[in-house]
C-alpha cells in the first residue's frame, strides 16, 4: 500500500530539533536573555538561521526573527521571482491580445471571484 505523502505525520530528527531550539514562547524571550542571544548570533556575518516567536495565548499569534541581511537577501528573491511572473503575464497578455475572448462579462461576474462593486469604486478613485 503506497502512503500519500500529505498524509505522512512522521518527523525528523531535523524537524524536532527545530522545533526544540527555534520556536519559541514570548513569555521566554521576555524572562531571559534568549532575545540577545538570538540578535547576538546575527552580529557581524549573515545568518540564515530562523526563529519562530509564539504567543501560546493566542494561537495565530506567531512571528519570525531573521537576520537583517538575510531577510533582505529573500526580498530581493521575492522582487526577481514577482518581476519575472509579471514580465511572463504581459508576454501571454501580448500574444493573446488580438484573440477572441472565450467568456461573456456575466460568465466573469458570476465566478465569484470578481467584485463589480470593488471594481467600480476603484475605477471611480482613479478618475478623481
Amino acid at each position: 500500500m503506497e502512503k500519500n505523502s500529505q498524509n505522512n505525520k512522521s518527523i525528523s530528527s531535523t524537524t524536532l530539533n527545530f522545533l526544540k531550539d527555534n520556536v519559541l514562547n514570548v513569555t521566554d524571550l521576555t524572562r531571559t536573555n534568549k532575545l540577545s542571544d538570538i540578535l547576538n548570533q546575527y552580529v557581524g556575518r549573515e545568518s540564515e538561521e530562523v526563529y519562530v516567536i509564539q504567543n501560546s495565548k493566542k494561537r495565530n499569534s506567531q512571528a519570525v526573527i531573521v537576520d537583517f541581511e538575510y531577510f533582505e537577501r529573500l526580498l530581493k528573491y521575492k522582487e526577481v521571482v514577482d518581476h519575472a511572473v509579471d514580465d511572463y503575464m504581459y508576454h501571454i497578455a501580448k500574444e493573446r491580445k488580438e484573440e477572441k475572448a472565450q467568456l461573456t462579462l456575466d460568465e466573469v461576474f458570476d465566478d465569484g471571484d470578481f467584485d463589480y462593486e470593488k471594481l467600480i469604486k476603484q475605477l471611480k478613485e482613479n478618475n478623481r
